[in-house]
């Protein structure tokens, strides 16, 4: 597959499974996300990986979500 058909094929999805990813494939693709480009080209990206009870916690801190 080219890259012009992988960027024509790309959709932003914002509902996710409930099953986790595997640490092998998380790591893996967050290693490629590293490599993205920026524009000063100063890599500055940071990956937070929240486990269950983190990304609970996180949700009541934030309270109701807005529509």
């Amino acid at each position: 597959m080219s890259f012009d058909d992988l960027a024509a094929a790309r959709r932003t999805h914002k509902a996710f499974g409930a099953e986790p990813v595997p640490r092998d494939t998380l790591l893996e693709l967050l290693e490629l996300a590293r490599l993205a480009p920026n524009h000063h080209l100063t890599q500055p990206w940071r990956f937070r990986v929240l486990g269950p009870e983190s990304l609970a916690r996180l949700k009541e801190a934030a309270g109701r979500p807005r529509r």
